[in-house]
């Protein structure tokens, strides 16, 4: 018997049952495969040539989905991933101990009392090889002398792999350049991988910031990349575990984590499994919404430095990244915020380059200990305020 003498339902269960099992075979590949939209395409693809060709009148219309599908299997398969990058995280401290922990407020901090190697590798060459030490408070270690050279001054930064140092070394990160230029102050890093500044009104609402300082800090800093937008909203790969805030009538206030909105979460997860997505279209996705939301939040971090710690200024880093290509939304917007803002690009525009591995580490894009250095100098000089001489020295 041929195909045009099958009756209703043998045509519908010719067309139907392969769906089915393509179906579960695409579930399996969401779940399980770092690829899995080309197989699932070609799949598609192949699945539409065979309902065209039992049903005739679907042909037309199998053809052309065929091809698409199939088009968007190649295009998967053709665009490589911005970062072909291998990332590994060994614990000094002791066998497959993992380098971070659970935390109630931040979703996730560096493991305390802990020493982790991090690696990179990318097209086999080694880009990154630092080690990274962390404290009984969860912070990155400084190269602070003794309390009892200490003036009193307190300077805390605040911030995500940039602040943190990921790539470099402990003295090699911005806060630890600074404590090296300022030896007679108190530095304190509360950055980490993946924050924003979510994390940064998180630490200040519970009164982390206030416990782990014990005194009023003199300057809090913030650095900020364009991509906390995107971290605010919840559509970056990082931290899902992060705190949510949202508004609340005309003010923003902490509505839970982001991982909450569980459906949201596993739709944002499959949808970065994606090549087109992740390389064509996320660096695209922010919505002035967004934008303002951001702001509002570092907004409402700089009132809540002014009530705990009066006196105390509160300053914003700004990298406009040129990959980025939402940065002038950002800039634009912080530049009427009202906020004490530095431009990186005004006043060492040359850290900024990807290209300029001297400054931004090869594949990866983090600052070297080079540019930490050159932001650094910034601080100290138009930030802190002026050295004074020891007790007893005639300036």
């Amino acid at each position: 018997m041929s195909v045009r003498d099958w009756s209703t339902l043998q045509r519908m269960n010719a067309v139907f049952g392969p769906l089915c099992l393509l179906g579960l075979i695409a579930i399996l590949l969401l779940k399980f495969s770092p690829v899995p939209y080309c197989p699932i395409g070609l799949l598609l693809g192949a699945w539409c040539l065979w309902a065209g060709f039992i049903n005739r009148r679907w042909q037309r219309w199998g053809v052309n989905l065929s091809v698409a599908m199939v088009t968007l299997a190649i295009a998967e398969l053709l665009i490589e991933p911005r970062r072909p990058v291998t990332s590994r995280y060994q614990s000094l401290d002791a066998p497959g101990l993992s380098h971070v922990q659970n935390d109630e407020l931040l979703g996730t901090v560096p493991r305390s009392h802990s020493r982790s190697r991090h690696t990179v590798v990318a097209h086999g060459q080694t880009v990154i090889d630092a080690i990274y030490t962390v404290d009984d408070q969860s912070l990155r270690l400084m190269p602070q002398g003794s309390l009892e050279e200490k003036s009193g001054e307190t300077v805390v930064f605040l911030g995500c792999s940039f602040t943190y140092g990921e790539g470099v070394g402990d003295d090699e990160t911005l806060p630890a350049r600074v404590a090296l230029c300022r030896p007679r102050w108190r530095v304190l890093n509360f950055g980490f991988s993946g924050y924003g500044p979510h994390h940064m009104l998180a630490n200040l609402e519970s009164g982390r910031v206030s416990r782990i300082c014990g005194e009023n800090p003199r300057i809090a800093i913030f650095q900020m990349i364009p991509g906390h937008v995107q971290r605010v909203a919840g559509w970056a790969p990082v931290r899902p575990d992060a705190p949510w805030y949202g508004w609340q009538g005309s003010e923003v206030r902490r509505l839970g984590r982001l991982d909450d909105r569980r459906v949201l979460l596993t739709v944002k997860r499959l949808l970065w499994k994606s090549r087109i997505f992740s390389e064509l279209i996320a660096p695209h996705i922010v919505s002035q919404a967004d934008v303002d939301l951001t702001v509002a939040i570092l907004q409402r971090s700089a009132r809540e430095v002014a009530r705990q710690f009066p006196g105390c200024e509160f300053h914003v880093l700004l990298w406009t990244l040129p990959e980025d290509p939402f940065s002038p939304r950002v800039r634009t917007a912080l530049q009427k915020s009202g906020l004490k803002l530095h431009l990186v690009e005004d006043f060492a525009p040359e850290v900024q380059q990807p290209e300029d591995f001297r400054y931004r580490i090869p594949f990866d894009s983090h600052p070297t200990a080079l540019a930490h250095q050159r932001l650094a100098d910034y601080v100290c000089r138009e930030i802190l305020p002026p050295t004074e001489p020891p007790a007893g020295v005639t300036p």
